[in-house]
């Protein structure tokens, strides 16, 4: 888990591919909203990204 900000984030890899960001927003010791990005043109800033859209509907 890393910290950015007021962030905590968790990079999730197929492999050794990033395929995903777990983001909790932390306010007061409390977790405030999750947001879980896997939209590779949004990942784009990791370098290649695993794209879930070409894996098969059973391993997801």
């Amino acid at each position: 888990m890393t910290r950015t900000e007021s962030k905590r984030a968790m990079l999730h890899e197929l492999g050794a591919v990033p395929a995903g960001v777990l983001a909790l927003d932390i306010s007061d010791g409390q977790i405030t909203s999750i947001s879980s990005i896997v939209n590779p043109d949004k990942l784009t800033h990791l370098g290649p990204v695993a794209d879930f859209r070409s894996l098969p509907r059973s391993a997801r």
